[in-house]
C-alpha cells in the first residue's frame, strides 16, 4: 500500500500521511463512506487505520494527530525543521528560542549539530506530544561531509593548464573542482562548453591510476581519441578504440575507449590488461545509465564503485525526473541510500495496477531545493552557456570523426584504392573537380549513410535542434529515411524544393516542434533564416568554403543569441580529409583578400556535444520534462 499521492480531488500531490495528519475532517468524511470507498479512497482508509491514525465517525471522538516537523536542507551549511501545519504558539516560541533563525512554521540550524539539535528536541517531553519529528537521513548527513574534498596546491593545477592557454576561466573552475573532489564528479555543464576537454585534464592530474577507460555512445568514439590526441601528451599507439567484443585491452594502451553495449556484453572489456579493476574512468553521458535494472547501468556502475576516479559527464544529468539521477549519485558516492530510500525523499509515488496487481511509479520530483543542494555540495558542477556567454566565441566548428565501424567497408575500400592510385593534390579542388573526383566524393557520401545516421540518432536522444546539410541526394534521402524512423518532426528543403513552399517550410521549423531542418548545402545557402536553431551540422563536405559559411550563416544572423556549433562529419580515410584541408586553405586566401587577415575554418578535433537545455523560445518535444530538469540542476 505504501504512503501514496492522492491522485484527485482537493489533495491532488499530496501524500496520504501528510493529509491523515493535517485534515481529520477530511480522513472523517472518508471513513463516513463505509463500503462505498474503493480506489484510492479506499487506499487511503488502508492507511490511515494501518498507521493508526484512523478516526471514528463519532463527533468529539477523534484525536488529533501530532505535527510533523521534517527536516530538510536549508543550504550547503544549514538544516531547517519544516512543519506541516501551523504550530501551537507556545511550541512555536520554544523552538524559535533554540535555533538560529526562523520564518513562518520553519527553523534553521547549522548542519554540523543536526544530530545534537534532534537529540535534544526528542528528549523534550512537552515537544514529544504535539510533534512527530523526522531527522535528515544518514547518509544524507554523510554524504553532506564531503569526506573526499581536499585542497589543491594551485602550482600542480598550473602544470595541467600551462601548456593549454586555450583553456577558458570557467574550464579552469571546473578542473579544480574535479581536483578539489579527488577525481569523482558530475560534469554537468551544458553543450559547448567543453566537459570532454575538462574532464580529460583532471584525468591527467591522476595518470598514476592509469590506465584510463572512457565510455561513450558509439558514435563518439573516435571523438573521444581525437580529443586525447589533442589535449594529452599521448601517443597514437597508446589510444586503443575498441570497436569490436572480441577485442582484448592492450598492455600498452593508457587510454582504453568503448562503448556502452561492448562494454555490458563482453566482460573482459570491463577489466583492464593485467586483469585488474581500472582506477580512472570517465563515463560520458552517464544518463545513459538511468536505468537501475538494465545489464549497462550494471556494468557501470560495478566499474565506477571500483575505480578511485570516476568523471561522469551529461548536459542533460536528469531528462524527465529525480529519479534518473540515483544511479549516478550512486555511482560517486559510496554512502548512497538503497534506491527506495532516494525514491521515497525525492519522487512523487504513485500506484498503478496491471495485470490485477499494485505496482508502485516513481515520478517527478519532490524537494528539488534539497536535492539541487545535494547535488552541487557533493559531486555536480553545472555552467550554463548565457553564464559565461562573454567568455565564449561566436561560432564554434567541431571537426567530428565518424565511428570508423559504421562506414560501408565495402565503398571504403573502393576509395582507399582510388587514393592509393590517383594523387589527388589540393588544386584539383579549386575548381571543378574531374568526373573520376566526383564519383568518389559520391562514394564517401555514400560510405558515411549509417555513421552519420548514428551520429544524428545521438544528437536526437539528447534533444538537439539542429540544422542538417547534405549535398548528395542519396545522403539526403538515407538521412531522411533515418529521421523517419525514430519519429522525428523535420522539415526538408533541397533544389526539388518549389520556392513557394520553403517560407511556409522556414516559419515551420522557427516556430513549432520541429526538432531538424534537413537542408541541401547548396540549394540552403542564402535566404533562409533558423535562428530557432544554433547548432549545425555538416553530414559531408563541400568544397566552395563560401557555400559552407553561407550555410552555417542560415543560423548566425541577427537575432542569434546564442554560440553557434558547426559540426563537420568526417570520414577518416576518405576524401573528407583532403576536401577538409582545401578548405582551410581556400578560406585563408579568401578572408586575407576580404577581410584584410587570414582566417582559418578552425575546427579542430573537438568533442561532439553534450545535449543541453535549448534556449529560450526554442519548441522541443518534451518542455514538462525539461522544466524538471532544470528545478533541480538549476535551483
Amino acid at each position: 500500500m505504501g504512503d501514496q499521492v492522492f491522485r484527485f480531488g482537493k489533495h491532488r500531490g499530496r501524500r496520504f500521511s501528510e493529509v491523515a495528519r493535517s485534515d481529520t475532517s477530511y480522513v472523517r468524511w472518508a471513513k463516513n463512506q463505509g463500503t462505498e470507498a474503493s480506489g484510492q479512497l479506499k487506499d487511503f482508509l488502508d492507511f490511515c487505520a494501518a498507521s493508526g491514525r484512523a478516526v471514528s465517525s463519532a463527533p468529539g471522538a477523534n484525536s488529533v494527530p501530532k505535527i510533523a516537523l521534517t527536516a530538510e536542507l536549508y543550504s550547503g551549511k544549514d538544516f531547517r525543521l519544516v512543519a506541516d501545519r501551523r504550530v501551537p504558539s507556545e511550541v512555536a516560541s520554544e523552538l524559535t528560542d533554540l535555533a538560529q533563525s526562523t520564518s513562518e512554521n520553519e527553523w534553521c540550524w547549522p548542519l554540523s549539530s543536526h544530530e545534537d539539535v534532534i537529540k535534544d528536541l526528542m528528549s523534550k517531553e512537552n515537544l514529544r506530544t504535539v510533534l512527530d519529528i523526522y531527522p535528515l537521513p544518514w547518509w544524507l548527513v554523510m554524504a553532506m561531509r564531503n569526506p573526499w574534498v581536499q585542497d589543491v596546491e594551485m602550482s600542480k593545477e598550473n602544470d595541467l593548464i600551462q601548456d593549454r592557454p586555450q583553456i577558458m576561466e570557467f574550464q579552469k573552475e571546473g578542473i579544480h573542482f574535479g581536483l578539489s573532489h579527488s577525481g569523482r564528479i558530475l560534469l554537468a555543464d551544458e553543450m559547448g562548453l567543453g566537459k570532454t576537454l575538462q574532464a580529460l585534464v583532471i584525468m591527467d592530474h591522476f595518470r598514476s591510476d592509469w590506465p584510463l577507460l572512457v565510455v561513450a555512445p558509439s558514435a563518439l568514439r573516435m571523438v573521444w581519441r581525437d580529443q586525447a590526441l589533442q589535449w594529452l601528451s599521448i601517443r597514437e599507439d597508446e589510444v586503443q578504440v575498441i570497436l569490436q567484443g572480441k577485442q582484448k585491452p592492450k598492455t600498452d594502451a593508457k587510454l582504453v575507449i568503448t562503448s556502452y553495449e561492448i562494454l555490458a556484453k563482453n566482460p573482459h572489456v570491463q577489466l583492464s590488461a593485467d586483469g585488474s579493476p581500472y582506477k580512472a574512468i570517465i563515463v560520458d553521458e552517464s544518463h545513459y545509465i538511468k536505468d537501475p535494472k538494465s545489464k549497462r547501468t550494471g556494468a557501470v556502475l560495478k566499474l565506477c564503485k571500483a575505480a578511485t576516479r570516476c568523471v561522469l559527464i551529461s548536459g542533460t544529468p536528469a531528462v524527465n525526473n529525480a529519479k534518473e539521477l540515483y544511479t549516478q549519485l550512486q555511482a560517486l558516492l559510496p554512502m548512497m541510500t538503497s534506491a527506495q530510500g532516494y525514491f521515497t525523499r525525492y519522487c512523487e509515488e504513485e500506484k498503478c495496477v496491471f495485470g490485477g496487481r499494485s505496482v508502485t511509479k516513481w515520478r517527478g520530483a519532490i524537494r528539488k531545493h534539497e536535492l539541487n543542494i545535494l547535488l552541487t555540495h557533493t559531486v555536480m558542477i553545472r555552467r550554463l552557456k548565457k553564464d559565461v556567454l562573454t567568455q565564449l566565441p561566436s561560432k564554434r566548428r567541431q571537426r567530428v570523426t565518424l565511428d570508423t565501424a559504421k562506414l560501408d567497408s565495402a565503398k571504403m575500400k573502393q576509395i582507399a584504392s582510388f587514393m592509393k592510385d590517383n594523387v589527388v593534390a589540393e588544386s584539383e579542388l579549386a575548381e571543378a573537380p574531374r568526373p573520376e573526383i566526383t564519383a568518389i566524393f559520391k562514394a564517401t557520401a555514400e560510405a558515411k549513410m549509417e555513421a552519420v545516421g548514428d551520429y544524428v540518432e545521438y544528437l536526437l536522444e539528447n534533444e538537439i535542434k539542429f540544422l542538417l546539410f547534405a549535398h548528395h541526394h542519396i545522403l539526403l534521402d538515407a538521412l531522411e529515411e533515418k529521421l523517419k524512423s525514430l519519429e522525428t518532426q523535420f522539415i526538408r528543403i533541397d533544389g526539388k524544393t518549389p520556392q513557394q513552399r520553403r517560407p511556409e517550410l522556414v516559419e515551420k521549423f522557427q516556430t513549432q516542434d520541429v526538432q531538424v531542418a534537413l537542408l541541401s548545402i547548396t540549394a540552403c545557402g542564402q535566404g533562409l533564416t533558423l535562428t530557432a536553431a544554433h547548432t549545425v551540422v555538416f553530414a559531408e563536405l563541400y568544397w566552395v568554403p563560401g557555400q559552407m559559411i553561407q550555410a552555417e550563416d542560415r543560423v548566425h544572423r541577427i537575432g542569434q543569441e546564442e554560440m553557434v556549433d558547426v559540426h563537420y562529419c568526417i570520414a577518416q580515410g576518405s576524401l573528407d580529409e583532403l576536401i577538409f584541408g582545401t578548405l582551410n586553405k581556400k578560406s585563408k586566401d579568401t578572408t586575407g583578400i576580404l577581410d584584410g587577415h587570414e582566417q582559418q575554418l578552425a575546427a579542430p578535433r573537438t568533442p561532439a556535444p553534450s545535449p543541453s537545455t535549448p534556449r529560450t523560445g526554442t519548441p522541443t518535444s518534451t518542455p514538462k520534462a525539461k522544466r524538471r530538469k532544470s528545478s533541480v540542476l538549476e535551483t
